[in-house]
């Protein structure tokens, strides 16, 4: 059986607390394109297909320093730890 190489992640329902509304956009196009890279990345698709369909997907919580800095800056992170997560 072939396995696709397009990945479809579905994100129902992200909870901004503490971000600002004039940051929020900010925060969730740096989400978005860092997935989009980080998904793009040879063999991810491969080691998603091995770990099945994920229901729910538990990402550690960003240390301190991470959620101090820009929106954009806590975009990027949070994506490379969504990322990170569905790579295990």
């Amino acid at each position: 059986m072939a396995v696709s190489d397009r990945v479809v992640l579905h994100i129902d329902r992200l909870v901004l607390t503490g971000i600002p509304q004039a940051e929020r956009d900010a925060l969730v196009h740096a989400l978005r394109d860092t997935l989009a890279q980080s998904m793009a990345e040879p063999g991810f698709a491969q080691r998603l297909a091995r770990r099945g369909d994920l229901a729910t997907l538990r990402v550690a919580t960003l240390p301190s320093e991470r959620r101090a800095s820009s929106a954009q800056a806590l975009g990027h992170a949070a994506a490379r730890g969504i990322a990170g997560s569905l790579k295990r």
